[in-house]
């Protein structure tokens, strides 16, 4: 009988433990998707902003074509920041 290390047990082992939950997943990836492809019709989620640094006004941007999100706020210390 051939002498087996811990080594390759553990490799052979962990091989055989992947290839069960990457086989036992594959039905979740042959499904069907055409009823996930209707559009969002819900309500938008409101977002405000608290600060007015450079990332805020990144977000800023992003938001506004956001198709899920909106900007509903803005929390600052000067008013002038906020008309931007």
């Amino acid at each position: 009988m051939k002498k087996i290390s811990r080594r390759s047990f553990v490799n052979k082992f962990s091989l055989g433990v992947g290839a069960t939950i990457a086989i036992t997943s594959l039905p979740a990836f042959m499904t069907r998707t055409e009823n996930l492809k209707a559009p969002y019709t819900g309500k938008k989620l409101n977002v405000a902003l608290c600060g007015l640094g450079v990332y805020s006004a990144l977000l800023a941007e992003g938001l506004a074509v956001s198709e899920y999100c909106q900007l509903a706020g803005i929390v600052t210390g000067t008013p002038e920041k906020a008309e931007k």
